[in-house]
């Protein structure tokens, strides 16, 4: 017996799927973009879901079609002028897709059910609508914990410059987006950059590193400075830290500037000539 399909039904729940699979990309590329959009992008796959009423059509047209679609909810969702960024983000959005359709095909496998209908390359699901919510965010709840305790990717697309400014001195650097990086300052709340010793001290004039005497010395001289808690991959160490006043992230010609940034500085090089500096997602 053939489901009966809803179209605004069909349309709802499609797009859900749309929006987690878009907010996979964003989560493995760094991809910089809105809520807006997402949805945006999310409404559109909703839409072209609709694509499963109509007859059968051929292999060939089907895949152009699907792709063209998927071409179109990832500019509409990520448009940048970067092309390497839209194919990176189109190819991962495939990806994303396939995953999610093998762990529901896996799902109607173990249940023994046929709650899924696939026509012209579109995907019906006959579940109760909590059901499906549940389901797909529990599928990106998987790939989130995957992507932030598995995958460590370092692209060159997530490096930003940072300018850094400290009283009368403002130095520039390289900062890469790290995306587990959800250090605050635990005196202040305030967003923390990990910045090498090298650069920290062009920006204060000053010398800033581990050593205790080097530390008291630094204070003398005026810089308040804390030691704040920082997660590595040797387990938590303690870095010094002071007060910015100002960090001015740049990317494709935009700025965002964020008043009283802490400043952790670190003893090690980082990415060396690539990148001087670590920030967290919520600083971009």
């Amino acid at each position: 017996m053939e489901p009966v399909i809803y179209a605004d039904v069909l349309i709802f729940l499609n797009a859900v799927v749309t929006f987690f699979l878009l907010l996979t990309v964003k989560q493995f590329t760094g991809a910089k973009t809105s809520a807006g959009r997402l949805v945006s992008g999310a409404f559109v796959g909703g839409v072209y879901s609709l694509i499963v009423l109509a007859p059968q059509m051929h292999f060939v047209l089907m895949l152009i079609a699907k792709t063209a679609m998927s071409l179109s909810i990832t500019f509409i969702a990520f448009h940048s002028k970067r092309m390497k960024k839209m194919m990176q983000c189109f190819i991962l959005f495939w990806a994303a897709g396939f995953l999610y359709a093998g762990v529901m095909y896996a799902i109607r496998f173990l249940l023994q059910g046929s709650f899924i209908t696939v026509q012209n390359g579109a995907v019906y699901f006959d579940l109760n609508v909590y059901s499906l919510i549940f389901l797909t965010a529990f599928v990106y709840g998987v790939i989130l914990f995957l992507r932030r305790k598995v995958f460590r990717f370092r692209s060159e697309d997530m490096i930003y410059d940072i300018e850094l400014s400290y009283g009368a001195t403002a130095v520039k650097a390289k900062a890469l987006l790290d995306t587990g990086n959800h250090v605050r300052d635990i005196y202040t709340n305030h967003p923390v950059v990990i910045l090498t010793a090298e650069v920290a001290e062009r920006l204060t004039h000053r010398q800033i590193r581990g050593d205790t005497a080097d530390l008291i010395a630094a204070a003398d001289e005026g810089i308040r400075l804390r030691l704040l808690p920082v997660q590595a991959l040797s387990g938590e160490k303690y870095l010094p830290a002071f007060t910015a006043d100002t960090a001015q992230i740049i990317s494709d010609d935009k700025r965002k500037e964020i008043r009283h940034v802490s400043v952790a500085v670190t003893d090690d090089e980082l990415g060396k000539e690539k990148y001087q500096a670590l920030i967290g997602e919520e600083m971009v």
